[in-house]
Order: C-alpha cells, then structure tokens, then sequence
C-alpha cells in the first residue's frame, strides 16, 4: 500500500529530510533527527538510510518495484505487511510534503498535502498539525483517504492572521508540517511559500494588496497624500515647488529659506541678508565685505588698511588698488618702507630691495650699518640666519664656541675644545634649514695624538649635539656646509682636493673638484653647485651634483689667468653665477652660466682683496656682493647690468660674509682692526 500512495503522488514528490523529535519510547534508528534540524524547502527531515534517493530497503525513490517485487505494493515473499511493526517505538517518518502551487497572492489558496509512515504500522499515527515557524498552529491536517495521506487548505487570510503580510515586491513565509504518533513521537517538514501582489503595484499593506503610487500609500504603507501620488513621491501643489529629500515641498524661486534649492537659506549668511529673486540670493553684505562666493553666499571680510579697491581672489576679498605708501602684498595693502628706493613683497610684508647709499635693507625697512662686535682674532667666524635669531660661530686655535644673538643678547656656548702642540688654525662653517643651524670645523694642525679633525654639530631643541667626528691623516682647510630641508652636505679641502660629503652614513666623502679654494651654493631642487680655483695652471673649476647623486663637471673654460677666491650664488633664475678676482690687479669678475654656455664679465675694478668676497641672492632675485678690502668693507646691490655700491666701513678688512634674514634685513659680519663686527 505504502509503495502504491508513492507512485500515485510521484509528479508532486519533493523529497525532504524529516527530524523525529521522539516525546516517549521507541526508535532509536541512526538517521533519525530532531524537528529543529529539519531542512526547508519541503524535504521530510527523515528520508530514511538509503543513499542517492533510495528508499531504506532500497526501493527506488521514484516508488517503482525493485527487480522481483510486486507491482500492486503487495509485500513479496518474506517481506512484512505495510502494517506490521518493523521498527517499533520509532517516530513516524514525512514521505512527501507539498503543496499545488508555492505562490499565493491575496484572496487565494493552496492546498497542500502530506504522506506519512509509522515504523509501528498505520494505526499508530495519530494525525498532525500545520505552524508556523514560531509554533503558532494554522489547524490540523485532514485525512486525504489512504492512511497515512494527509491535507490542508491554506489560505492568505490565514498566513495573515498568524503574520501581518505587509511587503514591498515579494515575500518569503515558511510553513511547517508537524505529525504524531500514539506514543508522542513527533516528526516535521517545512516548506517556504511565494507571497506577492501581481495585479495591485505589487505591494501589500497590512494584508491588503495596494498600489505604492496611490494617494493613500505614496511610496510607503499608509503614507497618505493630499496632492497626487507620482512615482512614489507625493507632488508639491506649487508650480516653483520642488519636494526635498525630508518631504518638505519647497519654492526654490522665491522662498529665501531654499533659494535655488533645498535648505539653501539667504538672510542667514553671516555680514549680510538678502532675499531671494527668481532662485538666486541678492545679498547685500555689511560693510567692509564682499560676496565672493555666490554659489556659497559667503560675504567675506575686506582688508582696510590703505585700501583704495578691493576684489576677489577666490573665496577671498583682497586689495586690488592702494593708497601711496603702500603696495599690494598677499591680497593686503602692504604699508612699505620710506627710505626705500624700490621695495617688493616678501610674503605679505613689503620689504625695501634698495636704499639710499649708507642705509640697507633691515627689519625696520632702511637703516644705517649698525656695527656690533662679535669676537677678538679669532681664526675664522661663520654668520647664519635661522628661526629668528642671528646665530655665530668663532673658530679660535683651541676651541669652536658658538654665540647667539636674540631679543638683544647673547647668549654663547663652547662647540668644541681641543689639546693643541703647537700653532694650529680652526675654521667653521654655518647652515640653516627647518629649524636646526649645523655647524661644521676642520683644524688643520696635529694635535697631541698626531689626528687632524673635522667636526660637525647641530643646534635644536635649545641646545648643541655632535653629530659627527671624523679624523684623518692630512691637512683639512675651509669646511662649507649646504642644507636643506632634512638633508645637509658637508663640503672640504683637503690638499688641494675639494671633497663632498653625500650624507652617507659612515661618511664616505666622494671627490668633485681636484681644485681649491672652494665655495657652494644649493638649488631648490636639491642641485649642489660647487666651484674652486685650479691646482695646475690657473682658471676656474665647477661642477654639480644633483638630486640623483650624479656628478656632472662643467668647466666655465673662462681663459683667464689669475682667478681667485670664487664664490657661487644662484641668480633670480636658479642658474649659477661665479664671483672671482684677478690676482694681479684686484678686479672682480663675474661668469654667469645661462644653461649652455658660461659668459664672463668685468664688474669691478681695483677692489683689492685677500679673502673678503661672499655673494648672495636678494630678496628680489638680484646679486649682492660684499668685499673686504684694504680700503674698507663695500657692498654692491645688481642693479641690471650695473653695480651699486655702498661703502659699510672703512678701514682694513680681511674678509667679509653676507647673510639675508627672512624678514628681508641684510647683514654683513667682517674681520678688521677691531676684531669681528657684525654690521646690522
């Protein structure tokens, strides 16, 4: 009988696993599991201990007699009746749960249907109830005839009931099939059901299928709208309306609240009010302000101060036109100097390029040399600009001690000390970049241990650290020093050799120039530009090394004889220049290198010199020249293709250096009769 229901239900057979949830004895076979293992989809928990779909005593699943077996479901031979116990105790087993249809839309049915077996014969079923997955009961199932067949009629009010249906599109509800035996033993399968709304929008709302472009449920359950319903979205009654992302039906044509668009309010602009004309603010800013953002209504706040016209720079209000005395710097009116001759920007201060003869550039825009005496015949001093103080270093035969000048003190710390046999020369070196001033010395006579030195050091944070100490067997004259940004070179002539450090760590010096006398100057783009003075003959030597570390020597081949003291600056334009003398007559020359070839000029003659040359850029991207002299200390400002002069002192002067402050102010430190003068 049993094989006669499962060829009769074989076109709806959907094979599920059924668990046994035994509540009383009996039935303790292996694949039997519990109701909460149960799998979805219609398959009984239980499909007994065949494999591949084979029936347990391996019957095809499809319900059709193995070889030898009766057609009619009659046992064969030696086989027991579909109600004798074969597994007493057990727990019944689901053979099929389904349903004619898995879709119900509202008003509509299914009718589902069960076959059931009990290991203890049909007459220990005792019948089975449809849940939902919480356990809420929809009703028992009905005998369908044969035992062991059951049904049910389900319908959408009834999933309702148990569940509220409310859904946008389709939802999913799972429905389980739970049977029973004489002894309590329960068995499960579960199916999962299609809800969905085919001819209402495809919606449903608390049971009710509806249209989400109705005026009752605009884009949403119960979201009722007093105007029209149109794409889900309930429409603005105004003609300028536009509906905002939270509902609110706006005029962006008129409203100064959303002017142009949601929430795009114009009277609560800071320094200004205004009102909305046909979607754009008219704003009329307070005084002193300008409306430079239209799109962002921003009046922004206008500089005063010797403003004569103002206008936009972006987002800013900046001079345009200035009063006399003042000059457009940074988007201010920039009160300049009086006693300049020529001013320009520096930042948005305006700063003097030029003064009268006998004052230069300083803080206060032109002022007279100011002497101030730094030190006593030292061996060399070094002058360097940084963090707003004016920073020294004295190079004395037994020791390197460094002075600092700031708010209108010193303040001097001892570098170095040595133990010297004999004469000895110390010379120094200063640099600046990022906040640390580096300080470099080389001594060029044996000390006790029969060592020559070259030393460098840092100042940061307040206070000098060693950074490195080499030592070496021969003489070591003129340190140079280049930073920028973290990175700083050391530069030395050692016997006539120009050696450059290339930041390598131990230091591992690289030969540039066989040369002496050298001097450098550090691009922006890292470039480290290097010049000397022949060793063999006479002429100038140069050579650079960038970014990348490649050494490229390029000999300005000047054809002169005599060259001496160079030094290099980079012009306005980035390229360098060479400052040399001609040993005979004491004329100063300058070869520039415009990229391709170098051109050099005479500059100046009669200037008399032993070491005083330095050379710089200004502010304005012109030279600036100092020479010590027997005569006295000059400096020359590049006024296009001629040379200003102006004389800082008079009287014996041995060597000079320049140095620019980042205010603009130009200082000059020089050794004469009196010892070291800074000249400020």
């Amino acid at each position: 009988m049993r094989r006669a229901i499962q060829r009769s239900l074989a076109p709806l057979l959907i094979v599920a696993l059924a668990g046994c949830t035994p509540t009383g004895g009996g039935g303790d076979e292996a694949d039997a599991r519990p109701a909460d293992d149960a799998e979805a989809d219609g398959a009984p928990t239980d499909a007994g201990p065949g494999s591949d779909g084979q029936a347990a005593d391996g019957q095809p699943a499809d319900g059709q007699p193995a070889d030898g077996q009766p057609a009619d479901g009659q046992p064969a031979d030696g086989e027991p009746a579909p109600d004798a116990c074969v597994d007493c105790g057990a727990a019944p087993r689901v053979l099929t749960f389904d349903a004619n249809v898995r879709a119900l839309t509202e008003g509509g049915e299914i009718r589902l249907s069960a076959v059931v077996t009990d290991p203890d014969g049909g007459a220990d079923l005792l019948g089975g109830v449809l849940e939902d997955p919480s356990g809420a009961p929809f009703g028992p199932f009905e005998a369908a005839g044969d035992v062991g067949t059951y049904g049910f009629t389900l319908t959408w009010a009834a999933l309702h009931a148990i569940d509220p249906i409310t859904f946008d599109g389709e939802a999913t509800r799972e429905i389980v099939a739970a049977f029973f035996d004489q002894a309590g033993n329960r068995t499960e399968a579960r199916l999962e059901l299609t809800l969905h709304c085919r001819d209402n929008g495809g919606a449903a709302c608390d049971g009710v299928c509806v249209s989400l472009d109705s005026q009752a449920h605009c884009g949403a359950c119960d979201a009722a709208c007093e105007t029209e319903c149109v794409d889900r979205a309930c429409a603005c009654p105004g003609e300028d309306q536009i509906r905002c992302d939270d509902g609110r039906c706006v005029d962006t044509q008129n409203d100064p609240e959303n002017c142009g668009g949601c929430d795009r309010a114009c009277p609560g602009i800071a320094d200004g009010e205004g009102a909305c004309v046909r979607g754009r603010c008219q704003i009329q800013c307070a005084p002193d302000h300008q409306l430079c953002d239209p799109d962002d209504l921003v009046c922004a706040p206008c500089p005063v101060d010797g403003v004569i016209r103002t206008g936009c720079d972006g987002r800013r209000c900046v001079a345009d036109t200035c009063a006399d005395g003042f000059r457009v710097c940074d988007g201010l009116c920039a009160a300049c100097p009086p006693q300049a001759e020529r001013t320009l920007c520096l930042g948005d201060r305006c700063v003097a390029a030029e003064c009268a003869r006998g004052t230069h550039p300083c803080s206060e825009g032109c002022c007279p040399w100011r002497p101030l005496l730094v030190g006593q015949s030292p061996n060399d001093f070094a002058m360097v600009a940084a963090e707003g103080a004016m920073h020294f270093a004295i190079g004395e035969p037994e020791r390197v001690f460094a002075r600092r000048w700031v708010e209108g003190r010193w303040n001097d710390v001892v570098v170095a000390e040595f133990e010297r046999a004999g004469r000895s020369s110390t010379r120094v070196a200063l640099a600046a970049s990022n906040g640390v001033v580096h300080l470099a010395y080389a001594v060029n006579s044996a000390p006790v241990d029969g060592q020559f030195l070259l030393g460098h050091h840092r100042y940061a944070d307040g206070r000098w650290a060693e950074a490195h100490t080499l030592a070496d067997e021969g003489l070591v004259f003129d340190p140079l020093l280049a930073a920028r940004d973290d990175a700083v070179w050391l530069i030395w002539d050692q016997q006539g050799q120009q050696l450059v450090d290339p930041r390598d760590v131990p230091w591992r010096p690289e030969l540039v120039l066989d040369g002496d006398e050298a001097d450098v100057a550090l691009g922006a783009d890292g470039t480290l530009h290097v010049v000397g003075e022949r060793q063999i003959g006479s002429g100038l030597l140069y050579a650079q090394r960038g970014p990348d570390g490649v050494l490229s020597d390029i000999d300005p081949d000047n054809g002169r004889l005599g060259e001496a003291q160079p030094d290099v600056a980079l012009d306005g334009d980035g390229l360098p220049a060479i400052l040399h003398r001609e040993d005979f007559n004491g004329d100063l020359y300058l070869t520039r290198f415009d990229g391709r070839a170098w051109d050099t000029r005479q500059i100046l003659r009669g200037y008399q010199t032993e070491e005083g040359l330095d050379m710089i850029r200004g502010v304005d991207g012109g030279l600036i020249i100092c020479a010590g002299t027997q005569l006295g200390l000059f400096v020359f400002f590049e006024d296009g293709q001629d040379w200003r002069p102006d004389e800082v002192a008079d009287g014996f002067h041995a060597k000079c250096q320049l140095a620019l402050a980042p205010d603009g102010g130009l200082h000059v430190i020089s050794i004469g009769g009196g010892g070291i003068t800074w000249y400020r």
